[in-house]
């Protein structure tokens, strides 16, 4: 058997070591070597397509987490609906840590989803699938069980997206720091394409100008996914991703964002409840026929139904 053949072979049984980890004995020695030894493979790889690190976080930064995503239709009377969620049964398909960071993103998504609805049982089994992916790629102490009681304990947004936004930059950040950029940029990824997707099943259940509106922003955040993608061409797993998302890139070019200047500098402005509000320098306004934001909706449907199974 030649080198190659052997380092495949390897590889196959990491991934199916991975699995059995979680449930069986995570302490042999042979299976905690191989799985190290792969790891450190990733980092190395990913080193040859890394961006800089302050750059990185700054444009993952700067997309809204799935949470609020998540308010923006709740917030507008829409129903809850499980069927909109993936199914958390499935969590033990997804092998490799491309996978596995990916769905991490979309079941965080998820979880979001369920606690602006109050669902407690719901959100549970999102979020032990979230626990459960996290373990495998080794951030499970950012996902433990107080910061899903601190969870379901706040009761508004704000309090929420504060929580939501310090979890995600602690993940990004031990990510990017560790050398597996590449993860925190799948995560984001599945993360937003679920979000969106929520809202364009719920637009689709009912239409209104206000949720319309929501989806055509989303070009905003869809575009520095595309920009931190694009640091990666050489990453073959990742510009597979970009791929599949093609048909949403080519429907969101339909939406025309027109930026007004509101001031000369951001405004900082301290709440009550000890929370800070950013008033924006810069006003976006989207424009997008109904056409558009139809084909934007059955885009976003149909390529999430083919990447997400």
């Amino acid at each position: 058997m030649d080198l190659q053949e052997n380092s495949k072979r390897m590889r196959n049984v990491f991934i199916l070591g991975l699995i059995s980890l979680f449930f069986a004995c995570s302490h042999e020695k042979s299976d905690k070597s191989e799985a190290e030894n792969a790891i450190e493979a990733e980092k190395k790889a990913s080193t040859a397509y890394s961006i800089d690190s302050d750059e990185l976080k700054q444009l993952i930064q700067s997309i809204p987490p799935s949470i609020q995503v998540a308010d923006m239709i709740s917030s507008k009377g829409y129903k809850y609906n499980t069927s909109f969620l993936h199914d958390a049964d499935k969590v033990n398909n997804y092998q490799g840590s491309y996978n596995q960071a990916f769905f991490l993103g979309v079941y965080g998504a998820d979880l979001g989803y369920t606690q602006m609805y109050n669902q407690a049982v719901d959100g549970m089994v999102y979020f032990n699938a979230l626990f459960k992916l996290a373990n495998e790629l080794k951030i499970e102490q950012f996902f433990d069980r107080k910061l899903l009681q601190k969870l379901t304990k706040l009761d508004n947004i704000d309090s929420l997206l504060i929580v939501s936004m310090d979890n995600l930059q602690q993940i990004n950040s031990h990510l990017i720091e560790e050398k597996n950029p590449q993860l925190s940029a799948l995560i984001v990824m599945g993360s937003w394409l679920e979000s969106t997707y929520l809202m364009a099943q719920s637009y689709k259940v009912k239409s209104s100008p206000s949720l319309k509106e929501r989806i055509a922003e989303q070009s905003v955040s869809l575009d520095i996914i595309e920009e931190i993608l694009s640091k990666y061409e050489g990453d073959t797993e990742l510009v597979s991703y970009k791929n599949q998302l093609q048909p949403i890139f080519k429907a969101f070019g339909q939406v025309q964002v027109v930026e007004n200047e509101l001031s000369e500098t951001a405004e900082h402005v301290w709440n009550e409840n000890g929370t800070m509000t950013i008033k924006p320098s810069v006003e976006s306004v989207t424009i997008v026929s109904d056409d558009a934001i139809n084909d934007i909706v059955k885009q976003l449907i149909e390529v999430r139904s083919k990447i997400i199974q």
